[in-house]
């Protein structure tokens, strides 16, 4: 046989209805899963549709007037059965709409239900939409099904509320209750409703005894029985091994604590003042120690600030005062410019964006109109201009070569006077740009700069007599092939000898400048072992002048005392002379 199954709803009581207006007050408008879990017997769609339709004080539920009636009619023309709708434009709610419409043409028709007759006429949504108060209106036989019980009256309350109830208003009280949320105050919350519930089944138990009926407090059911007990036990306890003392008294008087303890939560309840007592002195505790550190932490900055204005000084420094700049002409400052920018040396680099030279034409052109704030939108102008005109070498940024690294015209071989005039203007080409853009200081004449016209109809000219020369190849071209003879060969293999060893030569070139850095480190610490031996035989050679000067003094002193003695002993040998005489 199948578990029963079981449908939340049926019809609203009034302790269900404080319980939400009181969950709503708390939880708002939004969190109606967590304000359905304090009404076990509805869903969260049910308690937002008893609010919304009956309970929330938003609702207009007083009389309709013969405007609302006749806006009734007309919204209800434009929207057939959209109750919605109509309900949003009338501000009432969607079932009082429908009753109300219903009523207007039953008042039409003149028809009158009976109380024992079927009501087939228009009916409102649920039973969210009425009050929960009072013995239903519509009288339900027995056997009949209600199909809309939201829209019922509540049951009158019983003297005594059923334990479910009962049950459900003591955990809402709980719940609502507690404006702390505190873990601790939720434990012993849990605690104080097992212990209630553990009550009620031992009064249960002994009343059934005292009928006859013996009960056994442990589940029936096994699968619960074998299943670990969080409350009771310790999950994975592991019991320390006894020690050298005898713990016998200790554990007795615990034994004797939890007895007492038992007893009086069998009795009392678990009383939540010691609760709220330890609560309130720990965080009492924690308030004093944060507003200490505070205190600290200010005095801390008030002597920072103290200091910092012990040594900051105010500021007196005079308002400084508008000057006022005269009013240049422009062709003058223009003449300025122009006059420093001539002054400025040229770059002896190839690298870098090349200046354009100022034209006297386009310094007077700006100085007569005055536009002179244009110039820095003419100058990108100016020098692609005067790029244009440039050698190719200088438009394409390649390297300048050196003119003395150059080979002298007389030593090269031309076919004719034309090749001799071409390679003269390329020396001089390469002269110009080598003084222009790499040293000032070199000895070469400037190469005048070509006319733009005349670069262009020269081009126009070249281009018209390649157009008229004949490029196709009468002949092929065979492929060239050297001629076998010992001479040829002899040659070659010369040749291969000599670049071979000029190969050799640069290569050790370049590893002997791959070895600089090492040969510069070698030779800085022979430097440095040279120093420091020439430190220690200066040190030496200054100490053994020092003991030089110190025995040459010994020296002297004790010369002087052997010249004393001899000279006292002379004088000695003439006294003793004279006496024998």
């Amino acid at each position: 046989m199948p578990p029963p199954l079981y449908v939340k709803g049926g019809v609203w009581t009034n302790v269900e209805d404080e319980i939400l207006k009181a969950a709503v007050q708390k939880y708002g408008l939004y969190q109606w899963e967590r304000i359905s879990s304090l009404l076990p017997k509805k869903s969260a769609k049910q308690v937002k549709a008893r609010w919304v339709e009956y309970l929330s004080p938003i609702i207009n539920k007083t009389d309709w007037t013969p405007e609302e009636d006749e806006k009734l009619l007309n919204l209800h023309k434009i929207f057939p059965n959209q109750w919605r709708s109509i309900s949003n434009a009338l501000n009432r709610t969607a079932v009082q709409c429908v009753e109300r419409y219903q009523k207007l043409i039953d008042e039409v028709s003149g028809y009158q239900p009976k109380d024992n007759e079927e009501n087939l006429g228009l009916s409102g949504p649920g039973i969210e939409t009425l009050p929960a108060a009072g013995a239903s209106s519509i009288p339900i036989t027995a056997g009949e099904i209600n199909f809309n019980p939201e829209s019922k009256p509540a049951m009158p309350d019983d003297e005594d509320l059923p334990d479910d109830e009962r049950e459900m208003l003591a955990e809402a009280k709980a719940r609502l209750g507690n404006i702390q949320g505190k873990k601790a105050k939720r434990k012993a919350r849990e605690r104080m409703l097992e212990e209630s519930k553990r009550i009620a089944l031992l009064q249960k138990r002994r009343e059934l005894k005292a009928a006859g009926i013996n009960i056994k407090l442990a589940t029936k059911n096994k699968k619960k029985r074998k299943e670990f007990d969080y409350n009771a036990d310790i999950y994975q306890e592991i019991e320390p091994t006894e020690g050298p003392y005898d713990v016998s008294e200790e554990t007795r008087q615990n034994e004797l604590e939890q007895n007492k303890f038992k007893k009086e939560v069998s009795a009392k309840g678990i009383s939540m003042k010691d609760i709220d007592d330890r609560i309130a002195k720990e965080e009492s505790k924690r308030r004093k120690e944060r507003e200490k550190k505070l205190a600290k932490n200010k005095r801390v900055i008030e002597a920072d600030e103290e200091l910092v204005d012990n040594k900051r000084r105010k500021l007196e420094a005079p308002i400084p005062e508008p000057r006022k700049v005269p009013n240049k002409n422009r062709s003058a400052i223009a003449r300025l410019v122009k006059s420093m920018f001539e002054k400025l040396p040229t770059p002896k680099h190839d690298k870098g964006k090349v200046l354009p030279l100022f034209a006297s034409d386009v310094t007077k052109d700006l100085a007569a109109s005055g536009d002179y704030e244009d110039a820095e939108d003419e100058a990108p102008r100016v020098d692609e201009s005067l790029k244009a005109l440039a050698s190719q070498a200088v438009q394409r940024d390649l390297p300048i070569p050196n003119p003395n690294n150059l080979r002298d015209l007389d030593s090269l071989s031309f076919d004719s006077s034309l090749e001799r005039s071409v390679a003269e203007e390329c020396y001089k080409l390469i002269k110009s740009d080598y003084r222009k853009y790499q040293d000032d200081s070199f000895d070469a004449p400037f190469v005048k700069e070509l006319d733009p016209e005349l670069h262009e109809k020269i081009n126009k000219e070249v281009e018209i007599e390649l157009a008229k020369l004949d490029t196709s190849i009468s002949q092929p071209l065979g492929v060239y092939e050297l001629p076998k003879s010992f001479e040829v060969a002899e040659s070659i293999i010369d040749t291969l000898h000599t670049l071979h060893k000029r190969n050799e030569a640069l290569s050790s070139q370049l590893v002997g400048s791959n070895d600089f850095e090492q040969q510069r480190d070698a030779k800085l610490q022979t430097l440095r072992s040279l120093v420091t031996g020439l430190r220690e035989v200066d040190l030496e050679l200054a100490t053994e002048k020092k003991v030089t000067d110190i025995e040459n003094a010994a020296i002297d002193r004790e010369t002087e005392k052997i010249n004393k003695k001899l000279a006292e002993l002379d004088k000695r040998m003439k006294l003793l002379q004279r006496t024998t005489v």
